[in-house]
């Protein structure tokens, strides 16, 4: 077991630079460096410069829907917007570390963190949502069928299914224990 949570660790770690493109017709592309600021380059990432965010906490996570719509989130509850000229902090009631952010269109946007942490915006206010979980949720994506899942820092997956979150069966954990066994031979 303790392999387990080693290799898990090294996983989560190695995906220090988050990457994003505010659009198919656009040539900037975003990314997170290496110790959480924003930076953007008008080259296909030749080069890159500071985005002017002015986040004073480390960022974890950023995510577009078009060249006019950005969302950065990062540690003690920050929460970064791009309007399309500028990034401006958005002040949300919240104390925790937020990991993920992922949208669909710019009327729904879900953000997830620490202990559980879920925020929803709907194109006029974040608000919180109850969590299925307490553990810091790491990942928020769409599934190909259309609904949206939440990854624990345990690997547990959860999704929304008409209005409520339900446990799924996390597909990596057979693949992380079958190579574990493999290196112990």
């Amino acid at each position: 077991m303790l392999r387990f949570v080693t290799l898990w660790i090294v996983v989560f770690m190695v995906s220090a630079v988050s990457w994003a493109q505010n659009s198919e017709n656009s040539s900037k592309i975003w990314r997170l460096n290496e110790e959480g600021k924003i930076q953007a380059s008008h080259n296909e990432g030749k080069t890159w410069e500071d985005a002017g965010a002015n986040a004073e906490a480390r960022l974890n996570a950023l995510h577009f829907v078009n060249t006019n719509d950005g969302w950065a989130v990062g540690q003690n509850a920050t929460l970064l917007h791009w309007d399309g000229e500028k990034w401006g902090e958005v002040l949300i009631f919240s104390t925790a570390n937020l990991f993920s952010v992922y949208f669909q269109d710019t009327k729904n946007v879900c953000v997830a963190g620490s202990n559980g942490t879920l925020l929803f915006w709907d194109g006029t206010s974040w608000n919180e949502e109850a969590s299925p979980t307490a553990e810091t949720l790491i990942n928020v994506k769409r599934a190909t069928n259309g609904n949206l899942q939440i990854t624990a820092q345990s690997g547990a997956l959860f999704e929304k299914e008409n209005g409520q979150w339900k446990a799924k069966a996390a597909p990596i954990a057979p693949l992380l224990s079958a190579s574990l066994s493999k290196l112990e031979e």
